[in-house]
């Protein structure tokens, strides 16, 4: 059964401080079958996003985003690194890090599990500053 994996801010603590303009979410706990809560993002211009996955077996896991904002009608479809080409997701067979460019600017975003034995997290990173 799929589970809706909560979307939660992340804080500034002790010694590590967020710029000023920039807001950073992460999902936790995201398996197979799993979907991340919908962030909106439509005010920002600059979109990273990393994704990290402990465990990985025949699995991936995908960011995806929408122009709808209406949860009633949205479409989502896989994003984009800033080439043009390559989807956003991690699919490895070892534990895997990666950070990535979104070339498209979409309203909402979300991360997805797919395939078996996956556990994974999902960060993004939104800011103000101009795209180059």
């Amino acid at each position: 059964m799929a589970v809706q994996v909560l979307l939660t801010p992340v804080v500034a603590s002790a010694g590590h401080e967020i710029p000023t303009g920039v807001k950073i979410y992460k999902w936790v706990g995201l398996t197979e079958g799993n979907t991340g809560d919908p962030l909106q993002c439509g005010q920002y211009s600059d979109i990273v996003v990393t994704l990290s996955a402990t465990t990985v077996s025949t699995a991936t896991i995908t960011m995806q985003g929408t122009l709808d904002p209406d949860p009633a009608t949205v479409d989502w479809h896989d994003l984009h690194m800033v080439d043009g080409t390559t989807e956003i997701s991690i699919n490895s067979t070892t534990p895997t890090i990666s950070i990535f460019q979104v070339l498209e600017a979409p309203v909402q975003i979300r991360p997805i599990g797919a395939g078996t034995d996956l556990v994974a997290s999902a960060w993004v990173k939104l800011g103000t500053s101009a795209r180059r």
